[in-house]
């Protein structure tokens, strides 16, 4: 592959090539949030460049290129599929870019880890509402305004170009045809749909959706039937493409109990099926990583003397469902008190935090109103692990504590949290949050869309400020499913690993045990003891692990996908580690992991990471072509690791 760098000052842009027998030319283009940007006099000189593909970091894969230089050549590897961006010098930026379809690999920087403007929103109305929605490969990221004006010169929407920042303004022709409150927007296959709401002028609940096409940028005019009216429903893009339309409330304002399938095949007719345990008006739902989903908090109309329709009642289950929609995958849980606008995030694969919200029937004698209503503010927080097993975890701080709480989906197990203007991130080794200091936010409550997460390290959501609505995001991390975890992980953090389920106390000695300290490594026994590298997947890989002491560890590779039936187990009786002293005896002991396509060898190594025999027969298991990593316990004793080191490769 032939790659070549060049720079446009103004943009920041870089080129980059390598030479190959038959090369390929790629362009790795950079830019600079302009709202963030340095002025040209101080902009850092020095950028460092890391190639990601599926192959071992090297010399060949790093370079330091000059931020001006008119064109630069440099050689790397010839699988490049995404670059890492960083800015040398005291002022720090950083950005990360994929291979897309046009061999180019664009790269957005951004300021590290503080909030950056990316557009301004024109609001065609006082009571505007937003739609986010995101490009299959989000590259490109849409705000469409949910009530555009049939006329005049009020924008429809914005589009903005997540590799330059380039922000393009809809049109009123290229907005929504119907404008509609409470409807939902979620990816359909290549392209976005917006389903469902109410008309506002009429009050009456809509049963059609639109479709917006991202290469068009507009609404196409065909539109699509859905089996039954409603507003206020939950939307998950699946993996085959469809979409779910999930909950929601009747043309009566009844709750649904009512899950919609919608498919990207145009020929197909939407289908209605009555999954919910309990009906409910808008309910949170997440797409987990082994397949489930979860369905969770909503309300439903409640009755009263006064107004029938007055009250919000909440409800306090929460439901999974199977990823075939075929029936509930677990009885559901309940998180008691219930609370309205609960916030739900996935931590790992299966694993969920749920926080807060306003409990109208509260009655403590140290409560903190809603402000919105009546009813105390929750601090509650729960950790529901894989096994639909429920952990309540430590309050919320005052300070922390609102009436409508946001999660965000973040890197390395710690989601975001913004609540009263704060924002604070979860730690999933102390299982609490922690405020991050001199960083204010003021989002949107009242109206929707909630903040969307673009990736493990990026986010972004709509702030009101006194005379404009700004969108605005935060690159807190560069971790990505090709990220190479150089340094060993375990070494002085538990970071780069995402606990499964809270992790057990010191002194902790039962049936489960999962914890991580600075000296002592990583702990796990039983095997709901789980803990997997973050945020990556694999194809060809080497894992070392150092053992030092207990029994060894099972492997669990799971699909990428999060699709049912794609997790294999290794390190068992059928696939078993060699035999090897005990550590606590003959010192720590090195296991080695090595998976090829559907051969994986399990092997004791030398201190020096030498084999010490030749590689015997594979253990061969039907697997996914990318696979995310999962260490376990047993019930054998309490495994401790101090040392984990991965690579992107197969060593001889």
């Amino acid at each position: 592959m032939r790659f070549w760098y060049g720079t446009v000052a103004a943009a920041s842009a870089l080129l980059a090539s390598c030479d190959s027998s038959a090369p390929e030319r790629v362009a790795i283009v950079a830019h600079y949030v302009p709202a963030c940007a340095p002025s040209l006099d101080s902009a850092p000189s020095q950028l460092e460049l890391i190639a990601l593909g599926d192959f071992e970091r090297s010399n060949d894969s790093v370079s330091i290129v000059p931020s001006n230089a008119s064109l630069r050549d440099l050689a790397l590897p010839r699988d490049t599929r995404a670059v890492e961006l960083s800015t040398l010098g005291d002022r720090g930026y950083w950005g990360t870019g994929a291979l897309d379809t046009h061999n180019q690999i664009p790269v957005l920087l951004w300021p590290r880890e503080q909030p950056c403007e990316l557009a301004q929103l024109t609001a065609p109305g006082a009571n505007s509402e937003w739609l986010f929605g995101a490009s299959s490969d989000s590259a490109q990221l849409f705000c469409l305004a949910a009530q555009p004006e049939a006329v005049g010169s009020a924008s429809a929407g914005v589009s903005i170009d997540l590799g330059t920042a380039q922000v393009s303004e809809l049109s009123p022709g290229q907005g929504l045809g119907s404008p509609r409150r409470f409807a939902s927007a979620s990816a359909l296959g290549a392209r976005i749909v917006v389903a469902g709401g109410i008309e506002p002028e009429s009050n009456r609940h809509r049963s059609d959706a639109e479709i917006f096409d991202p290469v068009q940028h507009g609404f196409q005019s065909e539109r699509l039937n859905l089996a039954v009216p409603r507003a206020r429903h939950a939307a998950l893009g699946l993996p085959s493409g469809a979409t779910l339309l999930i909950g929601g409330e009747s043309e009566d304002g009844d709750a649904l109990a009512s899950v919609e399938l919608i498919s990207p095949d145009a020929g197909r007719t939407a289908r209605a099926l009555l999954l919910l345990g309990t009906p409910r008006i808008q309910p949170s739902a997440l797409l987990l990583g082994d397949g489930r989903i979860l369905v969770g908090a909503g309300y439903a109309w409640a009755a009263s003397a006064r107004d029938p329709r007055a009250a919000r009642q909440p409800i306090a289950s929460v439901e999974f469902l199977s990823s075939d929609l075929t029936d509930r995958s677990s009885t559901p849980i309940r998180l008691e008190p219930a609370a309205l606008d609960r916030a739900f995030v996935e931590l790992a694969a299966g694993s969920v935090l749920a926080v807060g919200g306003c409990d109208p029937l509260g009655r403590e004698s140290e409560c903190l109103p809603c402000g919105n209503g009546p009813g105390c503010l929750s601090r509650d927080v729960w950790w529901i692990d894989p096994q639909s097993t429920l952990h309540v975890l430590e309050p919320l701080p005052v300070e922390l504590v609102a009436a409508e709480p946001k999660l965000v989906a973040a890197a390395e197990g710690s989601p975001w949290l913004l609540a009263n203007g704060r924002l604070a991130r979860f730690d999933p080794w102390q299982a609490r949050f922690v405020a991050v200091a001199d960083v204010l936010f003021n989002p949107l409550t009242a109206q929707r869309p909630e903040p969307l997460a673009l990736g493990p390290g990026l986010f972004v959501w709509l702030q009101q400020n006194a005379d404009s609505i700004d969108l605005r995001g935060l690159h807190s991390s560069q971790r990505t499913r090709l990220t190479q975890d150089v340094a060993p992980l375990l070494l002085g953090s538990g970071r780069g690993i995402v606990p499964h389920r809270p992790p057990t106390g010191a002194a902790a000695d039962g049936e489960v045990i999962l914890r991580y300290g600075v000296a002592s490594g990583l702990e796990l026994s039983g095997s709901t003891a789980v803990a997997s590298i973050a945020d990556t997947d694999y194809a060809s890989f080497t894992l070392d692990l150092i053992l030092a002491g207990g029994p060894a560890p099972l492997l669990r590779l799971a699909g990428a996908s999060g699709a049912a039936g794609e997790s294999v187990s290794f390190g068992g009786l059928e696939c078993a580690w060699p035999d090897f002293s005990a550590p606590e005896a003959a010192g720590p002991a090195r296991l080695r992991v090595q998976r090829e396509a559907d051969a994986v060898w399990l092997l004791l190594a030398t201190p020096a990471g030498t084999p010490t025999e030749a590689l015997a027969a594979p253990c061969r298991r039907a697997l996914p072509e990318r696979v995310r990593i999962e260490l376990l316990g047993t019930p054998l004793g309490t495994t401790r690791l101090t040392r984990i080191e991965i690579r992107r490769s197969i060593e001889p």
